[in-house]
């Protein structure tokens, strides 16, 4: 958890009845980097048949990517702070025979 994202005393509430003066999206997320890789092989089984064996990898680096952090000036308690991630390494084994 990131207790402090951006610097959220340089944001306030603006006056009842009035507009404030903060851009449109001045909040930007974290860098997201993702590598996927695969890799898949053939092998045939007499004359009709044919087994194929597949391996998938999801963020192969295994880098941390820190969801949104919180966005909402009212909630005072989530307000800048990322409090999850997304998901880590995944593996994925794929056979499939075809006739």
């Amino acid at each position: 958890m990131i207790d402090e994202y951006f610097n959220t005393s340089a944001f306030t509430l603006n006056a009842l009845g009035t507009f404030g003066d903060s851009p449109r999206n001045p909040i930007r997320n974290p860098v997201y980097f993702d590598v996927d890789a695969g890799l898949q092989r053939m092998f045939p089984i007499g004359e009709r048949f044919r087994l194929e064996f597949r391996v998938e990898e999801f963020n192969a680096t295994n880098h941390v990517n820190f969801n949104q952090p919180g966005n909402n000036v009212s909630a005072a308690s989530t307000f800048g702070k990322i409090t999850s991630a997304g998901d880590p390494r995944i593996l994925q084994l794929v056979g499939r025979l075809e006739f």
